[in-house]
This record gives structure tokens, sequence and C-alpha cells, in this order.
């Protein structure tokens, strides 16, 4: 079941202050300088963005922060999170590329007017049927192959749209699907070519929890009852490998997860057989 944890502020607490005391919690990877920038575009946004509201019911201000922090997490410049900060900004005919270029240098405005560029075709819809949306998907795609020029701009794209998967929950099951369907054919193949595999797999699993909730649920379930003991035994492999690694003299970093629900999914639909036959449910 995916399960996040977020600094940003709630809605009902996003004012100056909560939002200058998260720009603050991410002083342990920022300088003073990239600080003072993140701030500012902080407060830029809070100005522009204070009425905004998303597709998905969320402002404005808080998604743009929510995305900021996935980049953060994902070890990011301090650009590409002053973009996904400002990213709507210039849709307001209060603040130009031209002002965002001169506080926060060309990289940033680059980003911002390709952002824009990918919003304006996103927020176009050919039609419900599934042969409109297929055609909506691949304009997509050329657009976004089109500016791949800065692939933050990408890491953007894929942080907004994860975020945007994560609040489907309370949306209508039509918009679910259809936002699940576009997510399956066009945002978790681009995290897969570009070899960001955390997105790709939280996308994936959000895409089935949509498109085939009772699976979805069916294995979720299964897999949270074993939960204690598949954390034990990664947590007890990785254990015995740093020992080894370090009686040799090796460096390295070990990692362990459980697989994802998608995966499991896939391998049960392939050899046809129920979860509790599946044994590799560790990486």
């Amino acid at each position: 079941m995916v399960s996040v944890i977020t600094r940003v502020p709630a809605e009902d607490a996003l004012d100056r202050q909560a939002i200058l005391a998260w720009v603050d919690g991410l002083a342990g990877r920022r300088d003073a300088g990239e600080q003072r920038r993140l701030a500012d575009a902080c407060k830029l946004a809070i100005e522009v963005h204070r009425e905004g509201r998303e597709r998905t019911g969320e402002s404005t201000l808080r998604h743009a922060l929510a995305v900021a922090e996935i980049l953060d997490d994902m070890g990011l410049d301090w650009e590409t999170l002053v973009a996904a900060i400002l990213h709507d900004v210039v849709a307001h005919e209060t603040v130009s590329l031209d002002q965002i270029e001169t506080r926060f240098g060309a990289a940033v405005a680059r980003m911002v007017k390709d952002m824009a560029r990918i919003g304006s075709l996103a927020g176009v819809r050919t039609g419900e049927d599934r042969a409109g949306m297929a055609g909506h998907t691949e304009n997509l795609r050329r657009m976004l192959l089109s500016i791949a020029d800065d692939i933050r701009v990408l890491l953007i794209v894929l942080a907004e749209r994860l975020h945007e998967m994560r609040l489907l929950k309370n949306l209508s099951r039509e918009f679910q699907v259809r936002e699940a369907r576009e997510t399956q054919e066009l945002y978790a193949p681009l995290a897969n070519r570009l070899g960001i595999w955390q997105i790709k797999w939280e996308l994936e699993d959000l895409c089935l929890r949509y498109l085939e909730p009772d699976a979805y649920k069916e294995i979720a379930s299964a897999l949270d009852g074993r939960r204690a003991d598949r954390e034990r035994f990664i947590s007890d492999v990785m254990s015995l490998l740093r020992g080894k690694f370090d009686a040799i003299g090796l460096q390295a970093r070990i990692s362990g997860r459980p697989k994802h629900i998608f995966s499991i999914w896939k391998k049960m639909r392939r050899k046809a057989v129920q979860i509790d036959q599946i044994f590799d449910l560790r990486a």
C-alpha cells in the first residue's frame, strides 16, 4: 500500500510563516544562498497562487511545494526546485519570464517556460472516448520529447504527476480512471526510460489501484499481513551483506525493498497463480 510522509504544511496551516519554516527544513542539503533563493521563490508563489486551485482540488500553492519536496527528496538542485515552485506563475500577467530570469537566472526561466508549454497542452482534453485519450497522450508525448534538452523539466513533470496521482482517492471514478490510464501509458514509461525507479514503481502501483482496484486491494492486504516478516528478512540480509563487505574492505551501499504491487500483479497474471504462490516478494 502506498504510504507517503510529507513535510509540506496542511492546507489549513499554509501561511507565510509555515512555508518559510518548510524551507528552513531543507537546510540539511542546502547552503544559505540556496535557501534564500527557495524562500524568495516561495514568497513570489504566495503572492501569485494564494487563490489558485488544481484539478485535484488542492491549492496551487501547496501543490507547487509538494512537487518541490518530491524533487528535493530525489536530491535535485535548487534551480529545479525553484522552477517547480514557480512553474505556473507565468499564467498570471503579474509575473513575466524576464522577471523570473532577473531574480532566479536563465536556467530557471527556461524551465518555467517549458513547464508552461507542457501545461497548456496537458490541460486540453480531446474527448472522453478511448481514441481521443490516445490522441491526447501521443500529443503530450511528442511535446515532452521536443523539450528534452533539459532533463530537469521531465523530472518536474514526473514529480507533478506523482503528486497528482497521490491525491486521486477522493475524486470521481471517471477522473481516476482517465488519469491512471494516461499515467500508465505515458508517465510511468517515461520514468522507466529515465531510470527513476522509485517514481516508476509508485506510479505503477497507483495506476493499478484505480484501474484494477479489487486486485490491488487483494495484493496490498496480503502484503500487509506479511510486512513485519518481510522487513525483518530484508534487514537481516542487508546486515549480513554489510558485514561481508566490511570484512574484505569494500565500501558498498546496500538497499532492500519489498517488491511493488504492480510487479507482483503482473507475475500473478503471467504465471496464472495466486499471491501465496509467489515467493520472491523482496529485492
